[in-house]
C-alpha cells in the first residue's frame, strides 16, 4: 500500500459516496464497490484509512 493506493482508494469512495448519497446507487453497491476498492488499492480490512463506519457495520456498534 502505497500514499498513491490510499488517495485513489479514497477518490473511488469520495465519488461512489456521492452516488450513494444522490441515490444513484443503494448501499449493498456501494459497499461492494468499496470491497472492491479495498483489494484493488491493498488496503487492510482494518486499515486506518477505511471509514469506520465500513469498518463497524450498524449492526455492530
Amino acid at each position: 500500500m502505497t500514499d498513491n493506493d490510499i488517495i485513489r482508494y479514497h477518490a473511488a469512495i469520495a465519488q461512489a459516496n456521492a452516488m450513494l448519497q444522490k441515490g444513484l446507487i443503494n448501499e449493498a453497491e456501494f459497499l461492494r464497490f468499496e470491497e472492491k476498492m479495498r483489494q484493488k488499492y491493498n488496503l487492510p480490512e482494518n486499515s486506518i484509512f477505511r471509514d469506520y463506519r465500513l469498518i463497524y457495520p450498524r449492526d455492530k456498534r
